[in-house]
């Protein structure tokens, strides 16, 4: 059984890698979590969970989990699922004792985990992305002179939230000064105006070992629904943001491909783990599993030398690509009779990962919630439909 600490504030993608590295492996997991992942006490895929503030003022208690679980087992592995678990060990890391995923530094954290200077690198790279301009807040934003520089509609974001947090469209006057300028909740800074591209999202994956790709995946994202697929402009450009940067650890990224002409543009990346990284281990790419596989190299640093000597050796093998399938992995097993075969009479890896699934309350939590949403959005539009007809 492989041993590993899994330190993250986000409850989602603590929740992806766990079930990843259970489905790579025979796995007793450890979670270092923020003051709001609780819940996952309820999973069985976590033997224990701890709560610590992300921020600086449990460090040394860090260090000393840390170090203390890796006295009582030599094998185990830190694992940073998210941005703050990834600042958290960088703060310590000279002082821990236990082996550590492959993941960014902190100077390589801080240029890849911003979106302002994510751009710049990408521009200085010659690699494609919508023009933009950065400003100190909204204020300082002239919608004339977005609109002439962009055209419309331009898109004005944050630069340091996730989830399209802050993200606005804005195709008028009446619209930036409704949603952005006048919008007392709008306090975002600073702040990136881009020209809007119109086309389909779609995600850049990839493990880069000291600028070397070892495995790579171009999906998209339909509903619930992943889907992979083959795109050579895609994956060379992430070959070319890990080769430029000598990045180390995993990524997504975000692009589009413009309608109509087909061109692509990357907008942002997320240096860590991804939301959908179950999909991926579905369809037989498993990230986690790959930085576990990929440990020994990391092992040879003193032997062989220096960070480049030990790309050298990674690159003589080719990377892994994931150029096909589907996986829809968002919702529990119980709501979808599709996957009721690898439960029951499946063998192999989704077998392993949909009963994994099937046993983890909060994996079910997690599926019921948008469904209840819906049911809940649907009784409320019923209802004030009827309340309008009585009145009519």
């Amino acid at each position: 059984m492989q041993n590993f600490i899994v330190v993250g504030e986000t409850r989602a993608l603590v929740a992806q890698v766990l079930l990843a590295l259970h489905t790579h492996a025979s796995a007793r997991c450890l979670v270092i979590c923020g003051q709001h992942c609780g819940v996952l006490r309820l999973s069985p895929l976590c033997a224990d969970h701890v709560k610590f503030d992300f921020y600086g003022a449990d460090d040394e208690r860090f260090v000393a989990t840390v170090n203390l679980h890796a006295l009582a087992r030599p094998d185990i592995i830190v694992v940073p699922a998210d941005c703050a678990g990834n600042r958290m060990i960088n703060r310590v890391r000279a002082r821990l004792q236990a082996v550590i995923m492959p993941s960014p530094d902190a100077a390589m954290l801080a240029r890849m985990d911003d979106k302002w200077r994510f751009y710049e690198f990408c521009v200085a790279q010659g690699v494609p992305v919508p023009p933009a301009r950065r400003f100190d807040d909204k204020h300082a934003i002239a919608f004339a002179d977005a609109a002439r520089q962009f055209g419309l509609p331009f898109v004005v974001k944050p630069l340091d939230q996730a989830v399209s947090t802050g993200v606005v469209i804005v195709g008028s006057p009446a619209d930036f000064s409704e949603m952005v300028a006048d919008n007392d909740d709008y306090c975002y800074a600073p702040l990136i105006v881009q020209r809007f591209i119109a086309g389909t999202d779609v995600g850049v994956n990839l493990l880069s070992l000291h600028g070397t790709v070892a495995a790579i995946a171009i999906q998209r994202r339909i509903d619930s629904t992943v889907r992979f697929f083959a795109h050579a402009e895609l994956e060379a450009i992430g070959h070319t943001v890990a080769r430029a940067s000598g990045y180390h650890g995993v990524m997504n990224i975000d692009a589009r491909i413009e309608d109509g002409s087909g061109k692509v543009y990357l907008f942002e990346s997320n240096p860590r783990f991804w939301r959908s990284l179950a999909a991926s281990v579905w369809c037989g790419l498993n990230f986690a599993g790959e930085c576990v596989d990929h440990l020994a190299d990391e092992r040879l640093a003193p032997v062989i030398g220096s960070p480049q000597d030990v790309a050298c050796h990674c690159a003589s093998e080719p990377a892994r690509r994931l150029v096909a399938g589907t996986a829809d992995v968002y919702y529990h097993p119980v709501l979808r009779p599709a996957q009721w075969r690898h439960v029951i009479f499946g063998r192999g890896r989704q077998t392993r990962m949909a009963r994994l699934m099937m046993t983890d309350p909060y994996v079910l939590a997690s599926s019921l919630r948008p469904a209840c949403r819906t049911v809940w959005q649907f009784l409320n539009w019923h209802l004030l439909r009827r309340r309008i007809n009585r009145v009519y």
